[in-house]
C-alpha cells in the first residue's frame, strides 16, 4: 500500500545514524564535518519530489490501461453540451442527466487537480485507465440491452450500466482507488459522451427527431 511506503521512507530518513556518533570517525578519516552535516539534512529532508516518487512508483506496480482512443481534456472540451443532448436523446430521465453532469464536472476538477498536484502526465495516465474500464462496461452493457430492448433505451442502458461501473471502482487497485470515487468514474462515463466514445442509442445523433 502507499500509505506503507511513505511510512517506510519516513523511517529511513530519520534513522540515519546521528551525527554525534559519526564525530570520532569523521575525525579518523578526515571528512568535514559541514559537509558531512549537509549530507545528513538532505537524507533526512521529506521533499514533494520525493513524496511523489514512492508515490510513483508504487502506481507503476499496477499495469496501467492505455487506448488509442485518447480522451483530451481542454478548454474547448470541458461542456456537457453534446452529452446532455445525447442522453436527452436516448430517453434518459432529465434528473440523470443532471446527476451525470455534475458527476462529469467532478472528474474534469480532478483531473486539473491531479495535473496540479502530481503532474499532467500522471493525470492525463489516470484518465485514459479510467476511461478505458468505462467504456469496457459501457460496451458490453450496450452490446447486452441493444440485443433486447427497442429504442429508445438510453435509460435502461444507464441502470444497467451504473452496478457495474459501481463494481468496476470497488475492484479498482489501492494505488488507483485513492484518486478517485465512485462518482468521478460515472463522470468519466459523462466525459467519454461528450467525446462522442460512448452512445446511448443505435440510431445515428443525426437522424432523431428534436
Amino acid at each position: 500500500m502507499i500509505a506503507e511506503r511513505l511510512i517506510d521512507e519516513m523511517i529511513r530518513a530519520a534513522s540515519i545514524v546521528d551525527e554525534r556518533v559519526r564525530t570520532i570517525y569523521d575525525v579518523i578519516t578526515g571528512v568535514d564535518a559541514d559537509e558531512r552535516l549537509r549530507t545528513v539534512i538532505l537524507q533526512r529532508k521529506i521533499t514533494r519530489e520525493r513524496v511523489e516518487g514512492v508515490i510513483n512508483r508504487a502506481i507503476g506496480e499496477d499495469i496501467l490501461l492505455v487506448s488509442r482512443q485518447r480522451v483530451e481534456l481542454t478548454d474547448s472540451t470541458l461542456g456537457s453540451t453534446m452529452m446532455k443532448l445525447k442522453l436527452s436523446r436516448g430517453s434518459v430521465h432529465s434528473d440523470n442527466v443532471d446527476f451525470l453532469s455534475d458527476c462529469k464536472y467532478s472528474a474534469e476538477a480532478l483531473v486539473v487537480e491531479l495535473r496540479n498536484r502530481q503532474g499532467r502526465g500522471f493525470a492525463d495516465k489516470l484518465l485514459q485507465d479510467l476511461s478505458l474500464r468505462v467504456r469496457t462496461e459501457w460496451l458490453e452493457s450496450f452490446d447486452e440491452i441493444s440485443r433486447t430492448e427497442s429504442e429508445p433505451f438510453g435509460q435502461k442502458l444507464l441502470e444497467l450500466i451504473r452496478p457495474r461501473i459501481r463494481k468496476s471502482h470497488e475492484n479498482l487497485p489501492e494505488s488507483l482507488a485513492r484518486y478517485c470515487r465512485y462518482q468521478h468514474l460515472l463522470g468519466v462515463l459523462g466525459i467519454l459522451t461528450e467525446h462522442c466514445l460512448v452512445k446511448w442509442s443505435n440510431v445515428p445523433l443525426e437522424a432523431q427527431p428534436d
